[in-house]
Parts: C-alpha cells; structure tokens; sequence
C-alpha cells in the first residue's frame, strides 16, 4: 500500500514557555471515519514558531515523537506555535496555533511540586530539578507520608500531608514542626498581615490563625473546600469545592460564584489558580463529555459587586 499524506492536522497543541525555550507537545491527527486504532500513524512531525514582534519564524522538521523542545527563543516576547504531520508522500494540515509568551531573562519563577521523592523544585520548564525535602524527613511515625498542598511565607514551607496534618518547614534550618492543627485539606498564606488560612474538611469550615497556629479563628463559610487561594494585595479569598468557584472578602463578606455546577452532573473542579500579575483567576472543569477545559476570569477587584462573572474558556 503506498504511504498516506495526512488528512487532518494535530491536536491538542499546547507550550510551557521558559525565558528562552518552549516545550511544546501535541497529539496525533484523529483518524478518518472507519479507521480503527491498528491504522496507520507512522507520521513525522513539522513545528513552526513566529515571533510576532519580528516575524521571524524557526521552523524544524524530522521530529518523530509527539513533543518537541525549541532553543535560542528571546525573553519577555509573544510566540504563536503550529504543528503538522507529514510523510515522504506529503504534508497534512497546520494545527491551529498555540500563543504564549517566553518569560523574562532572570526571572525567579519557580514550580514546587511533589514526587515520590519528596517535595521538589523546577524552572517553569520542568528543567533544573532538585530535591527541597527529601521523602525521609517527611515520614510521620512509620507510615508512608505523601504531600497534599503546600504553601510558603519567606523561607517557611506549610505543608499540608494525607495524614491532614499541617507542619512547617523552614529551608534554612530544615526544622520540620507539626503545628497543632488537625484535619487540614488545604492551606494558604496572606503574607501582608501574616496570617495562616486552611480548610478543615471534617467540620466543613475556613479557619484562620497566626502563622504558629496560635489564636485560631474559624470563620462564616461553610463549604468542602478542595482548593484555597488568598490575594493578600486585594484582600481576597478564593476557594474551589468540587463543583464550584467562589470568592469572599478576607472578613467572609461580598460572597459571590465564579462558577457553579449541579452536583451529580458528571463535572468536577480541579486546578484553581490566580495570576497576580495580569489578574486573572483560572480554573480547570474536568467531565466525561468535554474532557479538561480551562476557564479564566478578572479577578474579583475587577468586576463590580451585582454584576454576574462571566468566565471564558
């Protein structure tokens, strides 16, 4: 049989932008109508980058995976991305474009994440990796211990674990302290009037407490809460269940929806996030029709109180 050419193009084209590299994955072409998954996909892949500001474009070619990494880029500059399959018989079409924006040289911007072997630190890229704290010092009593959330005030980690205990981690005299706090999900930190806010999934509350754990102060929202986020700047309080958004004052007043689903309804909430910068919350909703779909929308100092928040994807 001879060798196909690419009907559809890729999908799913997505990037992580460094100060001068973009990893940028894709999926393959879906297949055309009748074809079964043992079908031909042995494709090559073309990548195309612009920078817009000077039109210059890299392209680069022969790539056989599903993800590619791309060098020399320039800092704090606006790049649209696309992808296309091709074999020796042709070129199928161009993917429809991924925007981004590399970071600036020097920037500080760091991911914190947790693996099986403790809490690690990252570049945005995932690149320059290493070990924060190692999976030993977190061992509580002799049961396996594995991280929930975490958050951090200067050089102290609080680290939430699936024992729901809270403890703090000072990086600089690798002290680990279990505060007298108990059934903890999540944990947050306002670092403008230092002070510690978590969510207790037994009694379904917010407290909030010095950053000891001292003079703890439940507080009037009643909620599940998964995910919790302050904006100290703003002072504002952002909280994720599993089927909706919502945001409050720090003293819980002006409570409002950024998004509401029925319960059983097959959605779920996941991914609640808040970009300080350009002040935009964002938010995942995750179901078995649609797959994963980003939502974002202005921060809540943005959008007047009656007026309803309307988030786009």
């Amino acid at each position: 049989q001879p060798v196909p050419v690419p009907v559809n193009p890729p999908t799913g084209v997505q990037a992580v932008l460094g100060a001068e590299r973009a990893k940028v994955s894709w999926q393959a072409p879906h297949l055309l109508g009748g074809q079964g998954k043992g079908a031909w996909q042995n494709w090559s892949y073309e990548l195309e980058i612009k920078d817009e500001m000077t039109g210059h474009s890299i392209k680069q070619t022969k790539i056989a995976g599903s993800s590619h990494t791309v060098y020399n880029l320039r800092e704090k500059s606006e790049y649209t991305i696309k992808v296309a399959a091709y074999t020796k018989a042709g070129r199928g079409p161009w993917s429809t474009e991924f925007r981004g924006k590399t970071l600036r040289e020097n920037s500080h911007a760091s991911i914190l994440w947790s693996a099986n072997e403790g809490l690690l630190r990252s570049d945005v890229t995932g690149e320059n990796v290493h070990t924060l704290i190692h999976k030993e010092s977190l061992r509580d009593l002799d049961s396996e211990y594995h991280i929930v959330d975490v958050n951090w005030y200067k050089d102290v980690l609080y680290i939430v674990g699936n024992n729901s205990a809270l403890y703090k981690y000072n990086l600089t005299s690798h002290q680990k302290v279990k505060l007298s706090i108990n059934s903890v999900g999540s944990v947050a930190v306002d670092w403008l009037a230092k002070r510690l806010y978590w969510a207790n999934p037994k009694q379904q509350i917010i407290t909030r407490a010095n950053l000891d754990g001292s003079h703890q102060e439940p507080m009037s929202i009643l909620a599940i809460i998964k995910e919790l986020i302050i904006d100290s700047k703003e002072a504002y309080l952002y909280w994720s269940t599993g089927h909706a958004v919502e945001v409050s004052r720090l003293n819980a007043l002006d409570r409002r929806y950024y998004h509401s689903d029925e319960i059983f309804n097959g959605k779920q909430v996941m991914g609640l996030t808040l970009d300080t910068e350009n002040r935009y919350l964002y938010w995942i909703v995750r179901s078995y029709e649609s797959g994963s779909v980003v939502y974002r929308a202005p921060t809540s100092e943005r959008i007047p109180m009656g007026q309803k928040i309307i988030p786009e994807q």
